[in-house]
C-alpha cells in the first residue's frame, strides 16, 4: 500500500568485469538502469521476432493440445516456428476458401442440378443466372448489344419458389436491362462445388491435426522467447553503460531494501559501489507494492495513471471507492446476490491460471519445471469482486430494493431499509458525503507522503476546509446537535489559513530570499555607479584639465577637422560667471577666449554641465558631450558588466 523508496546506485569497475557485473544484476532483476551510453535499437534485432509470438499464439489457442515435451534435444525453434506459421496461413486460405464456396452453393441451390458444357459445344454462349422477384418478371427483357444493335436473348425459368423466378439468360455477354444482379456462382457446378467443399474441409481438419501436433512444444517454444527476450534485455544494458578504456560505470535505481546486499555483492567482486537518496530533481520510476487483497487496485490506478514516485500510493483507496461507488449505481440487494453467486461459482476458475500463463510459467523455468507464478489477472481481481459484492448486498438491504421491489415495512428487510432512494435530497446528501469524505481522505493520505511536516499543512487545511463544509451541512440537517455549529466554522477558517499561508511555502521563501538577493545585487551596482560618477565629476572639476579640453575642441586642432562653421563650447558656469574654481584657473579658462580662440568660436555657460564640456556644430546639429555624466556614463558601461561578475563570483 506504498510506493517503495528507490536509491540512485552507481557501480564502477574494470571493464573486463562489466559482462560478469551485468549477469549477475539481470539474475538479480530488481533495478531499473539509467541510461548513460549512446544507446540503439539493436535490442530489438536480438529479441524474438513478431513472427515468433505469433506462431506461440497461433499454437496455444490450437482446440487440441498434446502432452508438452521436456526434451530439449527434441525441438527444433526456428523448425517448429516455420510449421507454425504455414500451418496459420494454410488454414486461413483453407477457410477462407470455404466460406466462399459454402456462399456460391446456397446461390446455385434453387437452380436446381446442372453441369457446364465446354464453351466450344456451347458455341463460346455462357449461361447467366438470375432471381427475379415475380413482381419484376413483366420487367424481364434480356438484350445485348451486336454491333450496336440491341438484339433480344434466350431464357429460361429453371426453378420457381413463393418468391423469385430463378431465370437462366443465354449469351456471349453479360446481359442488359435486367431488373436484377446476377447471381455469382462461377465456373463450376453445383457437383464440383460440393466436391471441393469436401475436400477444402478435409484439408482444414489435416491441417488442424498438425497445428495439434505442434502444440506438444509450446513449453520450449515459449521458453526459447522468454530467453530471447532476456537476452534482449541483457544486451540493451550493456548499451547503457558510460565506458572508457579501462573503466565503466552504470547507474540504476534500486529498491532501498536491496542497496545493502547489493553493497556487499560489490564489495565482495571488488567493484566501486555509491549509493544515495534521489535529489529533488530527479525523477524516479515508480513501483508500488501492495497486499494480495488491493493488487487490483494497483491494477485500476495503472489503467488511468502511474503516480509519481513524489506522490502517494492510491491503490487502496480507489479499490475500495470503486467498490462503494459500484454498490451505489447498482443499489439493488437482489442483483448483487445474483452476482454473488455468479463469483461464487467462477471463484476456483478466477482462481487458476489461463493456459498462456502456466505455459509462460514452465518457459522461463530454467531445468523446464513448473517456475513460481505471479498471481493472474482472476487472481488479482478476486479480492474487489467479493468487495463489490459484499458492498452492494449492504447499500442493497439500506435503500430497500430487492429487484426493483420493496420489501413490507413491517417485516426484518423492511426494517432494515433506512434511505430512500426516492428522496432525492437525502440521496444526494449521502452522495455529496461520500464524495467529501474522499476528498478529505485523500487529502489526509497527501499530507503523509512529505518529509518535512510543514509541506503537509496545505493538505491538512484542505481537509479540514472540506470537513468543515460536510460538519456545517451536517449541523442544518441535525439541528439538535449544537456543538456542531461552533466546531465548523473555526474547523473551516483554520484549513483555509492553513491553505493560504503553506501552499507552496517553499516557492515562497525561494521567492523572497531571490528578490532580497536581486536588491542587494541591484543596490550595490547603483552604489559603485554614484562612486564611479563622484569620481568622474571631482576629476572633471580641474581647471587644468578643463582647459585641455577647451584647447583640444576650440583651439588649432579644430583648423584641421572644424573649418568655417560656428561651433559653441558649453561649460560649467563655475568657470565663467561664478568663483568656485580657483582663481587663476579662473582666469586661464577665459584667456582662452582672446588669445588662442578663432573666430566663430563661443563659450557659452551651462547649467546642465557641471563638469567637463560640450561642444556642438551649430549648422551641422552635432554635439560632442565630454561633461561629466556622459564620461560617468560610458565609463559605467564598460566596468559594471565585470564589477557584476565579480560579484557574482564568476571572476
Amino acid at each position: 500500500m506504498s510506493i517503495v523508496p528507490l536509491e540512485h546506485a552507481t557501480f564502477v569497475g574494470l571493464t573486463g568485469d562489466k559482462e560478469a557485473l551485468l549477469d549477475d544484476l539481470h539474475r538479480f532483476g530488481s533495478l531499473e538502469i539509467i541510461p548513460l551510453g549512446s544507446g540503439t535499437d539493436s535490442s530489438a534485432e536480438v529479441g524474438p521476432s513478431s513472427d515468433a509470438r505469433e506462431a506461440l499464439k497461433f499454437l496455444l489457442t490450437s482446440p487440441q493440445r498434446r502432452r508438452q515435451v521436456s526434451d530439449h534435444t527434441l525441438f527444433n525453434a526456428v523448425e517448429v516456428e516455420q510449421k507454425a506459421l504455414e500451418l496459420q496461413s494454410r488454414i486461413q486460405r483453407l477457410e477462407a476458401e470455404r466460406d466462399d464456396l459454402l456462399q456460391r452453393i446456397a446461390v446455385a441451390k434453387p437452380f436446381g442440378k446442372f453441369e457446364f458444357s465446354p464453351l466450344e459445344q456451347m458455341g463460346n454462349l455462357r449461361l447467366w443466372f438470375y432471381a427475379v422477384p415475380h413482381n419484376q418478371m413483366s420487367d424481364l427483357k434480356p438484350v445485348a448489344e451486336t454491333n450496336g444493335d440491341e438484339q433480344q436473348l434466350a431464357w429460361e425459368i429453371a426453378e420457381r419458389d413463393q418468391r423469385f423466378c430463378y431465370v437462366v439468360v443465354i449469351s456471349h455477354q453479360e446481359p442488359q436491362n435486367m431488373p436484377v444482379p446476377r447471381a455469382r456462382i462461377g465456373s463450376r457446378s453445383p457437383t464440383e462445388l460440393a466436391r471441393r467443399l469436401e475436400e477444402v474441409e478435409l484439408g482444414i481438419e489435416d491441417a488442424q491435426a498438425e497445428r495439434a501436433f505442434l502444440t506438444r512444444w509450446c513449453l520450449l517454444f515459449a521458453k526459447s522467447l522468454t530467453e530471447l527476450e532476456d537476452a534482449a534485455a541483457r544486451a540493451n544494458a550493456a548499451q547503457q553503460t558510460y565506458d572508457s578504456d579501462r573503466l565503466f560505470a552504470l547507474e540504476a535505481w534500486v529498491p532501498q531494501e536491496h542497496v545493502e546486499e547489493l553493497a556487499q555483492y560489490s564489495q565482495t567482486k571488488g567493484y566501486l559501489f555509491e549509493s544515495r537518496p534521489p535529489s529533488p530533481e530527479e525523477n524516479p520510476p515508480t513501483l508500488m507494492r501492495n497486499t494480495p487483497n488491493m493488487e487490483a487496485g494497483e491494477d485500476l490506478v495503472n489503467f488511468y495513471m502511474t503516480p509519481g514516485y513524489s506522490t502517494w500510493d492510491p491503490s487502496s483507496i480507489v479499490c475500495v471507492s470503486f467498490a462503494i461507488f459500484f454498490a451505489m449505481i447498482l443499489a439493488d440487494a437482489g442483483y448483487a446476490a445474483v452476482l454473488g453467486l455468479g463469483l461464487l461459482f467462477f471463484w476456483r476458475k478466477l482462481g487458476k491460471p489461463t493456459a498462456a500463463d502456466d505455459i509462460t510459467a514452465h518457459g522461463v523455468d530454467e531445468e523446464g519445471n513448473p517456475a513460481d507464478q505471479q498471481p493472474s489477472a482472476g487472481q488479482r481481481f478476486r479480492p474487489m469482486m467479493l468487495m463489490i459484492v459484499v458492498f452492494s448486498l449492504v447499500y442493497g438491504v439500506l435503500v430497500g430494493s430487492y429487484f426493483g421491489i420493496s420489501p413490507p415495512p413491517d417485516s426484518l428487510f423492511g426494517r432494515l431499509h433506512v434511505l430512500d432512494i426516492n428522496n432525492s435530497p437525502l440521496m444526494m446528501g449521502v452522495s455529496i458525503l461520500v464524495g467529501g469524505l474522499h476528498l478529505v481522505l485523500a487529502n489526509l493520505m497527501n499530507a503523509r507522503r512529505f518529509a518535512d511536516w510543514r509541506d503537509g499543512l496545505a493538505a491538512i487545511g484542505w481537509a479540514a476546509a472540506v470537513g468543515g463544509g460536510l460538519l456545517y451541512a451536517a449541523g442544518s440537517l441535525i439541528p439538535a446537535v449544537t456543538f456542531l455549529k461552533s466546531i465548523r466554522i473555526g474547523m473551516a477558517l483554520v484549513g483555509l489559513i492553513a491553505v493560504v499561508g503553506f501552499t507552496a511555502w517553499h516557492d515562497a521563501l525561494r521567492l523572497a530570499s531571490r528578490d532580497t538577493v536581486l536588491n542587494l545585487k541591484a543596490g550595490v551596482i547603483a552604489q559603485f555607479e554614484q562612486f564611479v560618477r563622484r569620481l568622474v565629476v571631482s576629476a572633471t572639476h580641474d581647471e587644468q584639465l578643463i582647459r585641455n579640453i577647451v584647447l583640444v575642441l576650440a583651439g588649432r586642432a579644430a583648423e584641421e577637422f572644424i573649418q568655417d562653421k560656428d561651433i559653441e563650447v558649453r561649460i560649467s558656469k563655475a568657470i565663467l560667471g561664478e568663483a568656485t574654481l580657483k582663481e587663476e584657473g579662473h582666469q586661464a579658462i577665459l584667456a582662452l577666449s582672446s588669445d588662442m580662440l578663432r573666430e566663430g568660436i563661443e563659450l557659452i555657460p551651462d547649467d546642465d554641465v557641471t563638469g567637463g564640456a560640450r561642444v556642438r556644430l551649430i549648422e551641422d546639429k552635432l554635439e560632442v558631450d565630454l561633461s561629466d555624466r556622459a564620461v560617468a556614463r560610458m565609463i559605467s558601461q564598460r566596468m559594471i558588466p565585470r564589477f557584476k561578475a565579480i560579484l557574482e563570483g564568476v571572476e
